[in-house]
């Protein structure tokens, strides 16, 4: 027959690993048999636990109690109850109560380093909760330096990564929860759960809600089915955290839900939490809507949320009462007729994430806009940019740089509508080029050496066919992953003003496409002339752009003539439509002269050389036009590299005739030597690459867009790796010539890549190529390039007139 001890200690094994049920019983077992009132004692609080995590904290709570009612108690073990009844306070919302407890139990277990660790802990967590980082951070590393037990020292580096996500630092949170995951994860499903739902709350700090989304309704439904209803309501409430921006109505049900979870536990405190982030959600969901506000719907939001504060004020809850008036306060700006709310000053011994400083930034914009005082509110507006862009700068991926765009979408948003209100040509070009492609402000630095991520990259593109599903998928998050690690710059580069940008113009004209108040408008900047047009309604432009791809890819298939006419005709009538909102209304201002087009991210997909009044006109398109300003193409490009994947039946002829325009500067590669690691080689040593490949975007994850080697797929993130880039890049493939559009405004894809990367510039097409096409017109573009011409100067002289779609990218002369 098994002793108190010997079922205690499973009691417990079982508990940890998720299973209540079992852990209940023997627990009980234990308590029975117990020997004395210690080890009775012990066994209670163990069963306590088991208890209020089948879901009766009460039963918990009376079982604590209980125990320390017995009389004869060592230490120890009155500490080891005292710390139990503080982890279950804590879990059932009660964090003051808990920390009180905590304290009782503190002295008490002095001589024992593993409990006194499991208690600075879960103290730690109490911490996390408030916000309070610094505090968290001090429990958590004395958890690590007082326990023994591994799984437990894992748990509190595990709970320092989400210390570092608390202050902002990405990186170092993912280090912490890596270092972790060997060892929580395969304890049990629960542990697995854990830890995927604190990296899904690091997805969500990184700008991607959806990923993380699907990562937390993993672990709510792990937790429902072991009934572990704390769990599953905190995951809920990260759930909602992370869809407030973008899917605000689905935040405010998960929150609700969270909410009715965590009331069914009699945790108060828990449900006041939730029904705060249902609040912020529902502010946003009405603020997203079309129309106006109204000012009975403002004096609901007025009452609800001063409750709501009042409550969390009560219980301690600083971060969250910060949020509920901040919530309050925007509803105010954006409501005529609400009066004016007071916005409170940061809570002491919080650490504001950076979208809550951003927030702070958006409303006092908003406040001294509405009173007139224009000059306040976009610095105020540029003062949170620079907030957000500190923060990209100190990454060096560009996957991750372009996800945390997303946090200053709204604050960039307001800038580029009021300098439009604004009107005067400077003020609109410095916030177009403050408010759009934000990344391109970080200037990349090139990576050291990482055999690891080469190997990588290598594993991936060689996945034998027959490589499941999910294999595939871990191996490319590693690589995402690991791109992360690598640091920023530390700097940002201030935009270009408008003189600076004309000066460099010569006889060009640049056009900057922006959308502000859901109107496309135009900057038209020349020499002598800057001038901003309204063109349309941004829903007539939206209208034409669903299918124009599809079009473009039906007209490079080889068709039989009569569906390929009928093919043409449509495609003709789409670009003439777009043609008539984007370019017709600056006819006169452009004139014949050369074009620079800074696109809004919406317009991605346009192939601008193809739109009637363009056809024929050197041009090239630019991220921001700072960047096209700074980076022009060398006056005279020496060698030349040309590459010829797989399965392209023509790529070789292609190739082969290119480069017989540079002779004896040309190298190339064909067949076998068309591989991963001789073209990475190969860029080293040229001025000019062309790829001829099949090529694909990956438009959920554009930096695994690629064009097919022999070996394999070469992907956006090889190019990350690239130690030097060619100045000018040739893409004779379909697709690489489109961008993923993050957050409205940021492209990514393999044209960004390289760009990003340090390439000038970079010929390619949103669309499928045209294999005979691309034979009979690019050598013609090689013979430019040798000769010393700017690419975009040759391709406006065949490539537009050809019906091929290939455009410069970057610096097109």
């Amino acid at each position: 027959m098994l002793t108190a001890d010997e079922l205690s200690a499973r009691g417990r094994e079982a508990s940890t690993a998720g299973r209540h049920a079992l852990a209940v019983s023997l627990l009980t077992r234990a308590v029975d048999r117990a020997e004395d009132v210690n080890q009775r004692a012990t066994a209670l609080q163990s069963l306590a636990h088991a208890v209020a995590e089948r879901g009766s904290l009460a039963d918990g709570l009376a079982l604590c109690t209980e125990a320390l009612s017995l009389d004869g108690l060592d230490d120890r073990v009155r500490g080891l109850v005292h710390s139990q009844l503080g982890l279950l306070l804590m879990r059932g919302g009660r964090t003051a109560e808990a920390l009180a407890e905590f304290e009782i139990a503190r002295p008490l277990l002095a001589d024992d380093g593993d409990l006194l660790g499991r208690l600075h802990l879960n103290r730690g967590n109490i911490h996390l909760q408030r916000a309070d980082a610094a505090r968290a951070a001090e429990d958590f590393e004395l958890a690590r330096e007082r326990t023994s037990i591994p799984v437990e020292r894992a748990m509190a580096t595990h709970n320092l990564g989400y210390v570092e996500l608390l202050r902002g630092d990405l990186v170092a949170a993912l280090r912490h929860m890596e270092e972790a995951m060997p060892v929580l994860a395969p304890l049990s499903p629960v542990n697995a759960a854990v830890c995927a739902a604190d990296r899904a709350e690091v997805l969500a700090s990184a700008g991607m809600p959806k990923a993380a989304a699907t990562l937390l309704d993993d672990a709510v439904r792990t937790y429902a089915r072991r009934r572990l209803r704390q769990f599953q309501g905190e995951a809920l409430l990260v759930r909602a955290r992370a869809l407030l921006l973008v899917e605000p109505g689905e935040a405010a049900s998960a929150a609700r839900r969270a909410a009715r979870v965590f009331r069914a536990r009699e945790n108060e405190e828990g449900a006041l939490r939730a029904d705060a982030l249902a609040f912020e959600a529902d502010v946003r969901r009405r603020l997203d809507a079309p129309g106006t506000r109204s000012r009975s719907w403002w004096l609901t939001i007025r009452d609800r949320g001063t409750e709501l504060e009042r409550g969390l004020a009560e219980r301690g809850l600083a971060a969250e009462r910060n949020d509920i008036a901040l919530h309050r306060a925007l509803a105010a700006v954006r409501t005529p007729g609400a009066e004016p709310v007071r916005v409170p000053p940061p809570p002491r011994g919080i650490e504001e994430p950076i979208g809550t400083r951003l927030l702070r930034e958006e409303i006092g914009a908003r406040a001294a806009w509405q009173r007139g005082r224009g000059a306040e509110s976009l610095d105020r507006v540029r003062r949170g940019l620079a907030d957000l862009h500190a923060w990209q700068s100190s990454y060096g991926s560009f996957d991750l740089q372009s996800s945390l765009v997303g946090h200053g979408r709204s604050l960039a948003k307001l800038g580029l509508d009021e300098a439009v209100e604004d009107g005067r040509p400077a003020v609109v070009h410095e916030w177009s080029e403050r408010a759009r492609a934000l990344v391109a402000r970080v200037p990349p630095v090139r990576p050291p050496a990482n055999p690891e991520a080469a190997d990588r990259l290598t594993a991936l593109r060689t996945l034998p066919p027959d490589s499941s599903p999910e294999e595939k998928a871990r191996l490319r998050e590693r690589i995402r992953e690991e791109a992360w690690y690598r640091p920023g710059a530390g700097a940002v580069l201030e935009p270009l003003s408008l003189d600076e940008v004309r000066a460099r113009l010569g006889e060009a004209a640049l056009v900057s496409y922006l959308i502000a108040h859901d109107e496309l408008h135009a900057l038209v900047v020349t020499v002598e002339d800057a001038r901003l047009m309204q063109l349309a309604p941004l829903g007539q432009v939206r209208d034409l752009l669903p299918g124009l791809a599809a079009d473009l890819d039906m007209a490079a298939a080889d068709l039989p003539p009569a569906l390929r006419a009928g093919v043409a005709d449509g495609l003709a009538t789409r670009l003439q439509s777009l043609a008539h909102l984007l370019v017709a209304p600056l006819t006169d201002l452009l004139g014949d002269r050369r074009l620079v087009v800074v696109p809004a991210g919406r317009l991605a997909g346009v192939p601008w050389s193809m739109l009637p009044g363009l056809v024929g006109r050197p041009l090239t398109v630019a991220r921001s036009a700072s960047l096209w300003a700074t980076a022009s193409l060398p006056t005279s490009l020496g060698r030349a590299g040309l590459v010829a994947g797989p399965r392209v039946p023509r790529a070789e002829q292609e190739v082969l005739e290119s480069a017989a325009a540079w002779g004896e500067r040309a190298r190339v590669l064909t067949g076998d030597n068309a591989c991963a690691t001789a073209v990475a080689g190969l860029t080293a040593e040229v001025d000019v690459l062309h790829v001829a490949a099949h090529g694909h975007h990956a438009d959920e994850h554009p930096l695994f867009s690629g064009l097919e080697l022999v070996d394999g797929t070469w992907f956006g993130y090889d190019v990350e790796l690239l130690p030097n880039l060619p100045s000018l890049v040739v893409l004779s493939a379909c697709e690489v010539g489109r961008s993923t559009v993050r957050w409205a405004e940021e492209l990514v894809g393999m044209t960004a890549a390289w760009q990003h990367s340090g390439a000038r510039c970079v010929v390619a097409a949103p669309a499928a190529v045209n294999d005979e096409l691309a034979v009979a017109t690019l050598p013609a573009l090689h013979e430019g390039l040798a000769a010393g011409r700017p690419p975009a100067d040759v391709l406006a002289e065949f490539a537009p007139a050809e019906g091929l779609p290939l455009t410069c990218f970057g610096a097109g002369w």
